[in-house]
């Protein structure tokens, strides 16, 4: 039974389906935590290398791009709430997998299969904000998604740590935040939608694809969501190798600033829901994807402990904002394929993040933190200026085409 819009049910009901999307994305981030936290650990218990054992994150993105594109042609023939169910159910199986495998190999498909699953439920969790919220409300709701993947860091950086032991922290924390999801999930979220799904029976699979790609917003906004992912691993990936041997900081310390940074992109994106309505979610993302490009390079390049501290905390807040706007922007550019886009939408910040590993990577070996900071910074400008030239920024659903 469906509950009427504007009540004080639906409103009710709406609190629910809020918290169950929250709970899903803190529970889809949470798994890369304990790979990058114990990661010495893990290949201490299968005698391997760090080198060898940091292929978990190479082949679980890789798994990552090919499902999230394969997502944009399941989501056409499956409801988000069943997708969003069954991302989770993998997440949960294959925590448990991580727990018992006997080898690298084994270890190896588990976390793949950890991976496959978050993939497969995240761009759901945003085709469901445009399912049961209406317009004016999904930006907001947007946000609080955007936080849950941040807070996730910031709580489960210490809870992981206190766990210790890595295959107790899939068990014993991933597996059970994945079914505490899913139960929310099951509980909360009607298996009806407000808005009708595409069938494959009308709708041909490629004329899907080609009516994103072909589409000039749609496409600026996927290649503006691959640049400014590329530009945010100067934040995310680099920042504390930057801070322990330029300033000789301790592993505690660069912990806090990890902490600090992630409770600043959980402010940002909370913020990111108030201001979408009064800016526009365009112009947030221009103005503020710029502002955050300088952030990335005044942090690399000020030879200063307090002003790098500054402008990488400032810099992972406007990262927030900018994410969760950047999200919404794309949320609303072709109604009837939210599914597909949302998915595509996924794979891009895959490959964004990608991207820029590589050419962080390559900078240092060319020079040193400073090119980082610069050439993924520029990644940053040259996003905002592809979506400020060339993306729509609809007023309303019902006003596009």
């Amino acid at each position: 039974m469906t509950t009427t819009r504007d009540t004080p049910r639906w409103a009710r009901r709406q609190g629910l389906i809020r918290a169950s999307l929250f709970a899903s994305r803190f529970a889809i981030a949470s798994p890369r935590m304990i790979v990058g936290l114990l990661l010495i650990d893990i290949a201490a218990s299968f005698g391997s290398s760090i080198g060898v054992m940091s292929q978990l994150t190479t082949v679980s993105a890789l798994v990552g791009v090919i499902a999230a594109f394969l997502m944009g042609i399941i989501s056409l023939r499956f409801q988000p709430k069943a997708l969003l169910s069954l991302g989770l159910v993998c997440m949960t199986v294959s925590s448990a997998g991580c727990f018992l495998a006997p080898n690298y190999v084994t270890m190896l498909l588990s976390y793949a299969l950890v991976s496959l699953g978050g993939v497969i439920a995240l761009p759901m969790t945003s085709t469901l904000v445009a399912a049961h919220f209406a317009f004016n409300q999904r930006a907001q709701v947007m946000g609080w998604l955007g936080a849950g993947g941040a807070l996730a860091v910031s709580c489960g950086a210490p809870i992981i740590a206190w766990i210790g032991d890595w295959r107790w922290a899939f068990l014993g924390y991933v597996a059970p935040l994945a079914l505490v999801s899913l139960a929310l999930v099951l509980i909360g979220i009607p298996s009806t939608h407000h808005e009708a799904v595409v069938s494959p029976r009308t709708t041909q699979y490629i004329a899907s694809f080609q009516a994103i790609l072909g589409n000039k917003s749609a496409l600026a906004c996927l290649l503006g969501t691959m640049l400014t992912g590329a530009s945010f691993q100067a934040v995310f990936l680099y920042a504390s190798s930057f801070f322990r041997q330029r300033y000789h900081l301790s592993t505690e310390m660069a912990s806090l600033l990890v902490f600090g940074g992630a409770m600043c992109v959980t402010l940002g994106s909370l913020l990111s829901g108030q201001l979408v309505n009064r800016v526009g979610r365009k112009r947030l993302v221009v103005v503020v994807g710029a502002l955050q490009s300088l952030c990335i390079i005044a942090y690399a390049t000020v030879p200063l402990l307090w002003f790098a501290t500054v402008a990488r905390f400032v810099g992972s807040g406007m990262a927030g904002i900018m994410f969760s706007a950047l999200g919404s922007l794309s949320l609303e550019q072709l109604p009837r394929l939210r599914g597909p886009m949302m998915s595509i939408h996924t794979a891009m910040q895959s490959i964004g993040s990608a991207l820029g590993a590589g050419i962080g990577g390559l900078a240092l070996l060319i020079d040193d933190y400073e090119l980082v900071g610069i050439s993924l910074g520029a990644l940053a400008v040259i996003g905002a200026l592809i979506i400020r030239a060339l993306t729509v920024d609809p007023i309303s659903t019902e006003q596009q085409v």
